[in-house]
């Protein structure tokens, strides 16, 4: 199965050097020297997920396809603080309208309260995905974004405890990839309308060509937009890697270290991770452009 540095050396990876040259790392340094991403205008920081998010959303390899979030209807699956959204707005993406949707009443309120405060003309909707909102809605977006959760819920855990809506989600059953854990994520690709585009932020933890392909099975062309390589989150669970390595529904992919140099199972990951060493997982923001002329 080919992994990240197959797709960067194939040219599969628009605007990204070898991985000799972090070129995903240069892009942060300029947006912190431009006081973009950081500086004393935040009103709030992001973590390391958000950060690589907006840095995928602004970076110039998502307008390259064809995909421009500036004067459309953006719309994310997701929406937690708003953070997103007033990032963008504040770095001069001016929307004709934001939609919002989130599983989390109180951010559902929290959203609404927030984005009011920036002046952003918005809508937010108490959902668990693009199919329970106004088709009226959903009939004029023109880009949906998300970063929603890639794990199951453990069979002991209460989903609206503390982080947990951001950790884990329930799978309905419908989709054979929640063994994948990505069950939510191809529910948001399909739901998506034809003539939107659709941007992701994903784990790179189920293997590359395993993201591009559930982007395949719903007809869409996927493009890599930006890349880092990230801190597993100590508040999100491994077993569930672990479980669906054992069977064989996964070949999982984490690293011992901030570089990707050394590789390991999500057995190995488990071991190490509780041996109380930090263990390291790709990021990626994944995106493919409307399947109609137009974005």
């Amino acid at each position: 199965m080919p992994d990240l540095e197959a797709y960067r050396s194939a040219g599969l990876i628009p605007g990204l050097a070898p991985r000799n040259h972090d070129a995903s790392r240069d892009h942060v340094r300029a947006f912190n020297e431009a006081g973009a991403i950081t500086g004393e205008q935040d009103s709030w920081k992001p973590d390391h997920w958000t950060q690589h998010f907006v840095e995928g959303l602004t970076h110039k390899n998502l307008s390259s396809l064809g995909i421009q979030l500036e004067g459309s209807i953006v719309c994310e699956v997701g929406v937690g603080t708003a953070y997103v959204p007033c990032r963008l707005y504040e770095l001069g993406f001016k929307f004709q309208e934001f939609i919002g949707i989130d599983i989390s009443e109180a951010s559902v309120r929290d959203a609404k309260v927030t984005l009011s405060e920036k002046g952003i003309n918005a809508q937010v909707f108490h959902s668990d995905g693009l199919g329970n909102i106004p088709e009226s809605h959903r009939y004029k977006m023109n880009n949906v974004i998300a970063c929603v959760p890639q794990v199951c819920l453990p069979n002991d855990v209460d989903i609206s405890q503390g982080s947990n809506f951001g950790n884990y989600y329930i799978p309905d059953g419908s989709s054979l990839w929640d063994d994948q854990g990505l069950g939510l994520i191809s529910r948001v690709i399909k739901q998506t309308p034809d003539h939107a585009s659709v941007t992701l932020n994903l784990a790179g933890r189920p293997g590359v060509e395993t993201l591009m392909n559930v982007f395949s099975d719903a007809g869409r062309t996927p493009s890599i937009i930006h890349h880092k390589i990230i801190s597993q989150a100590q508040d999100t669970r491994l077993d569930f890697f672990v479980e669906q390595e054992k069977k064989g529904l996964m070949s999982c992919v984490f690293y011992a270290d901030p570089y990707g140099k050394n590789k390991l199972t999500a057995v190995r990951a488990e071991q190490v991770q509780a041996e109380g060493a930090v263990i390291y997982h790709d990021l990626l923001v994944i995106a493919a452009p409307s399947l109609k002329n137009g974005c």
